[in-house]
């Protein structure tokens, strides 16, 4: 009972707080998308970029007070909520602009909240924690996230549900704090170091729309200013994540994380749209994540789902034909639920895997926050002068070039078998006799 007491309010709270995640912000564009970043230069873009940036920054200088992030997060997404279904500022452009900048910035608050509440925790738990929280991101985006895949199934009850629990999460940590339940952090889950890159950080989307403003009229074609972009971005991002001793983890955990969302629309072309059926393995992937997510077996998972998802995107185009025979032709179940499991799986325990050393580093936050965000828009700028499509949110790129996410997935199952010999090496160090006693949760995780 103990036990229960203690990780109940800052495990529980802040994962139930993360519910609210699964209402996918229309402040940014849609994180998982294989159809470039949508980052315009344009005055309702100001708002849509400025205010979400300002909410990182707030939320990494005031890490220290997370249950407050989390109630303020969970409360800044119920008008967007209440929005996407009631259409109350439809003729207004600008009104509209502020409220999907409100929701983008209470997705931010939440993000932060949870993985700050997630750095305070021993390693196994708190990198269940992390991982659960990127999960439940790449849920949101997934299955209510994408625009075209809104249908009749995705009720008010169920939106408004998922709100109202992350409010209720928020509320229970707040509570939890002004009534000593939630122990007081002896330090700031992010330093001040970090703090002040993930500050940066947050200004990546921002300067992705300014490059890419700038270069159009510079190079000859849209498709080559939108890549220049995303090399300055992705130049910026890695560089940002160096300074913080960082960088592989960082650009690992981005590299996956943008590399599922060819996979996960693959499934969704076999369902025919029928999103539906995939929720139970959706949530069985993440869930399962979570659980391996304590365990020193995390990066095994990460690192098998990759290779395996890598691999079916390397035989998909031969195998299965065009997609659009594969859109017209019976539902392919089996293989879009094992798809979307392995890709929730993937994300879950690559979070959980680079979670234990940046919560040492006072790192958690930044990197899986707005560091994350950056290097996946940045990846997706850089896609477009090799798929070279228009991208309007509704298709993969051509059969043909499915070998290019299949090499963005092997690539990620390299970095992450590094990330593994890394890791034992310093677990090895650590418990060679004569060397400084670390503590064990903090190298190896919890004795998970």
């Amino acid at each position: 009972m103990d036990v229960i007491r203690r990780y109940g309010w800052t495990w529980g709270a802040p994962a139930l707080a993360a519910l609210a995640l699964l209402n996918a912000s229309r402040a940014t564009p849609p994180l998982l998308s294989t159809a470039g970043t949508g980052v315009g230069a344009n005055l309702y873009n100001v708002v849509l970029l400025a205010v979400p940036a300002a909410a990182v920054a707030i939320g990494l200088w005031t890490s220290g007070r997370w249950p407050w992030l989390l109630v303020a997060g969970a409360a800044a997404k119920l008008p967007e909520v209440a929005w996407s279904h009631l259409h109350f500022f439809s003729g207004r452009p600008g009104a509209r602009s502020v409220l999907w900048a409100v929701g983008g910035a209470g997705t931010a608050l939440i993000v932060i909240g949870v993985l700050s509440a997630a750095s305070l925790l021993r390693a196994g738990r708190g990198a269940a924690l992390a991982g659960g929280l990127v999960g439940a991101v790449l849920l949101g985006s997934t299955l209510l996230g994408l625009p075209w895949l809104d249908t009749p199934e995705r009720s008010i009850g169920l939106d408004l549900g998922f709100a109202v629990l992350g409010l209720a999460g928020g509320a229970l940590a707040v509570h939890g704090a002004r009534t000593g339940r939630v122990p007081e952090a002896e330090q700031a889950p992010v330093g001040r170091r970090a703090a002040v890159i993930g500050t940066w950080a947050a200004l990546l989307p921002a300067l992705l729309a300014v490059a890419d403003h700038l270069l159009l009229p510079v190079l000859p074609a849209p498709v080559f200013a939108t890549t220049g972009a995303g090399v300055l971005v992705l130049l910026c991002a890695v560089g940002l994540a160096a300074t913080l001793g960082s960088g592989l983890r960082a650009s690992t955990a981005g590299l996956v994380l943008f590399a599922v969302a060819a996979p996960l629309t693959l499934a969704i072309y076999f369902t025919a749209g029928q999103m539906t059926d995939v929720w139970p393995s959706a949530v069985a992937g993440l869930v399962v994540g979570v659980l391996v997510g304590r365990t020193r077996f995390a990066v095994a998972l990460a690192a098998s789902a990759c290779a395996v998802i890598g691999l079916t995107m390397a035989t998909a185009g031969p195998v299965t034909g065009s997609y659009v025979e594969m859109a017209s032709g019976e539902p392919l179940f089996l293989p879009a639920e094992v798809l979307v499991a392995l890709c929730l799986a993937a994300v879950t325990a690559t979070a959980a895997t680079v979670a234990p050393d940046l919560a040492r580093r006072r790192a958690l936050p930044v990197v899986l926050g707005p560091l994350l965000f950056g290097l996946v828009l940045s990846l997706r700028a850089l896609l477009q002068v090799f798929a070279q499509y228009e991208g309007s949110g509704t298709m993969l790129p051509e059969g043909s070039r499915t070998g290019l996410w299949a090499a963005w997935l092997g690539i990620a199952t390299i970095l992450l078998v590094t990330i593994a010999v890394l890791d034992r090496s310093a677990r090895r160090q650590a418990a060679s006799p004569g060397d400084p006693a670390e503590e064990p949760a903090q190298v190896a995780g919890e004795s998970r």
